[in-house]
């Protein structure tokens, strides 16, 4: 407090932070006769956004194929009461399907150019962390700071955390997990899955889901005649290269798990040890990897590029699609 120097204390489990936040700095403030403030810190998908929830409010019952339209509902009428907008707050835990539908995300923040800015949940809760003496968080938000502000420089004062010169670590036993999360990379089979599932999806009953599936409905019930050549070139487009090429990326990802899975399980039966190996030379030099998976991993990445182009070549012709008849597909966007 003398020397106005923000500390950190970075802790691993919601159990000790909420330790800190109800019993330990509660008491320390009743004892000392200086006063300071404190935050309990949280990552950007703790909050629910506004204009997400506000898009799917306009959107819900549009698509009878939703799996949890109630719980999608009381989620939506909560973040019109909700002061926190936060997980906290709530008094259940909604399913992740669910809430990643309504979850700040920084890939579709638009910042300040937001409608709901001034009454973002985050953007409120990152105002009262930057008034703070002493921050509260866990060790993967301590990392996800270090970690942008390594790739920003000298414009690290707009990253996760405002600016701090101490840090106190509580079970750092832990913070070798955590830094690997955020200077490293992971791929996995479901991730992937779960990323073309958001774009689109058939159900057991052959209903369409996702992103792709809503914007091809929302095209199709356009009626303007004098735009329907457009629309229908657009909604071709989707039909012959969108929809086709995430086949494909589909039965891509899972044969390629497949094998890493097979070339896992046989190194485990050589090696006699769990099924996870160094990245080694001895690694490397295996030509079931060099010769079969790196090659289909290539493979795959070239097909995800293409694909990433065809998806900017649609986002743009629904974008000129939104200009010429005035309709809101934002969200979709």
């Amino acid at each position: 407090l003398k020397n106005k120097e923000r500390e950190v204390i970075s802790t691993k489990t919601i159990n000790l932070q909420e330790q800190l936040v109800f019993k330990d700095i509660p008491f320390l403030k009743n004892t000392m006769d200086e006063i300071f403030s404190s935050v309990l810190v949280k990552g950007r998908r703790n909050y629910l956004c506004l204009r997400r929830s506000n898009a799917e409010d306009k959107d819900l019952g549009l698509f009878k194929e939703d799996d949890n339209p109630d719980e999608l509902r009381v989620l939506i009428d909560w973040s019109k009461t909700t002061i926190d907008g936060s997980l906290s707050d709530l008094n259940f835990i909604p399913k992740p399907d669910v809430w990643d539908r309504l979850k700040c995300e920084s890939d579709t923040c638009t910042g300040i150019r937001c409608a709901f800015y001034d009454d973002c949940f985050l953007v409120n809760a990152r105002r009262d962390a930057a008034k703070a003496d002493v921050l509260i968080v866990n060790h993967h938000l301590l990392f996800a700071d270090l970690s942008l502000r390594g790739s920003l420089g000298s414009l690290a004062d707009i990253a996760v955390l405002p600016p701090y010169k101490r840090i106190i670590i509580d079970e750092a036993h832990h913070i070798e997990e955590a830094s690997t999360d955020y200077f490293g990379n992971q791929v996995s089979q479901l991730g992937l899955e779960r990323l073309f599932g958001r774009l689109y999806s058939k159900s057991k009953k052959g209903e369409k889901k996702g992103l792709i599936a809503v914007t091809l409905s929302r095209l199709k019930n356009i009626k303007e005649k004098q735009f329907k050549q457009q629309i229908r070139k657009v909604i071709t487009g989707i039909d012959s290269n969108i929809v086709s090429e995430l086949t494909g990326l589909r039965d891509y990802n899972n044969d390629i798990f497949d094998d890493i899975g097979a070339f896992l399980k046989r190194k485990n039966q050589d090696s006699g040890d769990e099924t996870q190996f160094m990245l080694d030379d001895r690694f490397y030099e295996d030509r079931d990897w060099t010769e079969l998976i790196l090659v289909k991993i290539e493979g795959f990445i070239t097909r995800m590029k293409s694909f990433r182009a065809h998806l900017n070549e649609l986002i743009e012709s629904i974008g000129k699609l939104v200009d010429l008849l005035n309709i809101d597909l934002e969200n979709l966007l």
